[in-house]
Order: structure tokens, then C-alpha cells, then sequence
């Protein structure tokens, strides 16, 4: 199952970045803020989603770097695996770094096909979902995967320990935050605090989350 892998890869390497969707959502605004500070000096960078575009693809391509649709479907899954292999191997991808469970299988079983040198995921949340069959593919990939990026120690914990994860091929990495300007945060306390008709001495406390059930 296994190509070999490519040895004549030279800079800027291509990184290709897999999700299902760039739809509102922490895991693909992450991506989204990832790109807009990523080097594209040493990297070319490409998001392909598995499923549609999403809302928050034009955010990506303003910063220089091409959204692709490639669907993915169970019904045709070597199929599909392999034309986005071919897809891969056509691009001379070097790098293929995928984000949330279903998006990281296809992603390294073709990457695996392509011989793509470097296959990396982020794991952005406890997935808790999983069944044993999920966990023992996830194990599977697990060892021909190069690193897990976990974004939180939390995480990380659970997937070494419950679902399969190498955990010499596990680190953390927080997800970063941009920072905007004062004046930036000072508009928009000014126009939060407007629209839900708060004084400025008035304490504000909130949390933010799409209203699913994993929330």
C-alpha cells in the first residue's frame, strides 16, 4: 500500500492542508489563522476540502494561497483514494497536514499511496465519539504518521491513552490567538458593549462555541 517515498523534493515545498470544509468552526478558523502567518517563502501552501469550500475560504485566498475542492466519498473510497493520490504525486506534495478525524484518513491513506514524505495531523478536539474500530485505524496511521499536533495537554492525554495515539509521535501546541492592535480592541469592546446595551464600567464575562452538542 505504500509508495516510496520521494527523495528529489526541493524548496519552496508544497504543503497541502486537508479539511473537510473551511465552514465557521474553531478547527478551520485555526487553519485559517495559520496560513495568514505562514511562511510562504520555504512553502507553497494549497487547502483542499473534502466536502465544499465553506464561508471563510475567501479569508484564505486573500492571503495569497488557493482553495481546492476535492470530494471525498465512502461509496467510492479507493476510488477517491486514489486520485487524490495521484493529485498528490502531480503536485509533488511534501508535506500533507490534515485536520479533524475523517479529513486526517483519507488524507494519510492517500499520502501513504503517494509516498508523500511527511504526513502530520492536528487533533483539535477529545473526539470522544470513536468506537474501537476508530481507534485501532487511528492506531494504524498513528505509526505512519511522523507527528500529531495536539492543542491541548487534555487532548493529547486522551489520545495516547484511550484511542490509539503514538505518544512518541505526540506534542502539544496551543492554538494561537492574533492579538489586534489597542485601538482594535478598544472598537470592538465599544461596539460589543453597544449591541448588548452595557455601560462602560459594567464587568463583561463570555464564552464563545457553535451551538452543537459537543459544545
Amino acid at each position: 500500500m505504500v509508495a516510496k517515498r520521494k527523495k528529489d523534493l526541493a524548496p519552496p515545498w508544497h504543503a497541502v492542508h486537508v479539511i473537510g470544509s473551511l465552514q465557521t468552526g474553531g478547527a478551520e478558523k485555526m487553519v485559517v489563522n495559520f496560513l495568514q502567518a505562514a511562511d510562504k517563502t520555504r512553502f507553497r501552501h494549497t487547502v483542499l476540502c473534502l466536502s465544499h469550500a465553506g464561508e471563510m475560504a475567501p479569508e484564505v485566498e486573500a492571503c495569497g494561497v488557493e482553495v481546492k475542492v476535492h470530494r471525498m466519498r465512502f461509496r467510492r473510497f479507493w476510488r477517491d483514494i486514489e486520485a487524490l493520490a495521484s493529485w498528490f504525486r502531480q503536485e509533488n506534495v511534501a508535506v500533507v497536514h490534515s485536520h479533524m478525524y475523517y479529513a486526517t484518513v483519507w488524507a494519510r491513506v492517500a499520502g501513504l499511496r503517494a509516498g508523500v514524505p511527511v504526513l502530520v495531523t492536528t487533533e483539535h478536539g477529545k473526539e470522544l465519539w470513536k468506537n474501537s474500530f476508530h481507534n485501532a485505524l487511528g492506531n494504524w496511521l498513528s505509526k505512519r504518521t511522523h507527528k500529531h499536533i495536539c492543542v491541548s495537554h487534555d487532548v493529547l492525554d486522551l489520545r495516547t491513552r484511550r484511542q490509539g495515539q503514538l505518544a512518541d509521535r505526540s506534542l502539544v501546541i496551543p492554538n494561537g490567538v492574533p492579538i489586534p492592535s489597542d485601538e482594535g480592541v478598544a472598537g470592538i469592546r465599544a461596539r460589543i458593549r453597544g449591541e448588548f446595551g452595557l455601560g462602560v464600567d459594567q464587568p463583561v464575562f463570555g464564552t464563545v462555541g457553535r451551538v452543537v452538542e459537543a459544545k
